[in-house]
């Protein structure tokens, strides 16, 4: 355990979080979290966080955003990737989760939202965009679960204002092509911005 505190709480897996920790890590090095307060909390109660070091880097990953279903049989589950570990991220994936429970606000790829506030302190990076989750491998966007159902799992980047409307006026493929170009290390909060 992380020693998070109140409203970051330490939480038995669900067998949905076992299956997709297992999915992303093999079982290794992983903890599970639930974010307690707010209207998250009191609306999707089963919404658990799973956060894994893999490789220097810490991953974090929703285990029941997919219950909210997009298509008959799956749903959408959320990764992200950060340099520290932070209970932060925790509310941070909680917010996208419930964001995406919300009819008129599904997630696909290639959205983007105003995540508030910048993810660390003297960090430009205040958005996110949705993209299919390339750093895992072709084969880790489908999960079979144990339960029979399926899941789509998409990666949370985070991005400026900048980059946001540079993604608006130009198209997902482009600046997809100027994140490649400048090698951006995308779980520093203070990388340089490509547009």
């Amino acid at each position: 355990m992380t020693g998070y505190k109140y409203p970051c709480e330490a939480v038995q897996p669900s067998l949905l979080a076992i299956d997709l920790a297992d999915h992303l890590t093999g079982s290794r090095d992983v903890q599970f979290y639930r974010w307690a307060k707010g209207k998250s909390a009191e609306t999707m109660p089963w919404l658990q966080i799973i956060e894994a070091s893999i490789d220097n880097k810490i991953h974090y990953l929703t285990a029941g955003a997919s219950k909210i279903l997009d298509e008959p049989g799956y749903g959408t589950e959320f990764c992200y990737i950060a340099n520290e570990k932070s209970c932060g991220n925790v509310e941070l994936l909680t917010m996208v989760s419930y964001l995406h429970s919300l009819p008129s606000d599904r997630l696909d790829v290639g959205h983007t939202m105003n995540i508030g506030r910048p993810i660390a302190n003297n960090s430009h990076l205040d958005r996110l965009l949705v993209s299919l989750p390339y750093p895992y491998g072709s084969d880790f966007e489908f999960v079979h679960l144990s339960d029979g159902r399926h899941a789509r799992i998409l990666w949370l980047i985070p991005i400026s204002a900048s980059e946001e409307k540079f993604r608006h006026e130009h198209g997902l493929e482009d600046l997809e092509e100027l994140f490649g170009m400048h090698e951006i290390e995308f779980s520093d909060p203070l990388r340089k911005l490509v547009a």
